[in-house]
């Protein structure tokens, strides 16, 4: 039972740290509302900090057309819904 158990808690440490590990790092300019992957053309030159995908979300940042096209969740699409829904309560 007891080795049971600390395999158990040995492969959710491996799972937390794999995911926290492939977590997509994104990046967002000063004044943007989108967040891009490092590659993308309309960031080029231009001053960036980085941020997990999540947290990108979080902080009301929207995935970049070009560089992230095809690309928004289910998770991304109800945060953008949420926010539109928000701001037309609040009369913006």
């Amino acid at each position: 039972m007891v080795r049971k158990l600390a395999i158990l808690s040995l492969g959710a440490a491996v799972l937390l740290v794999a995911s926290a590990a492939f977590a997509e790092e994104v990046f967002v300019t000063q004044n943007g509302k989108k967040y891009h992957v490092a590659t993308c053309q309309l960031i080029k030159e231009r001053e960036t900090s980085a941020l997990d995908e999540k947290a990108a979300m979080e902080q009301g940042y929207a995935p970049c057309g070009r560089c992230l096209k095809g690309k928004p969740l289910a998770e991304q699409a109800s945060l953008t819904q949420d926010k539109k829904a928000s701001l037309s309560k609040s009369g913006k």
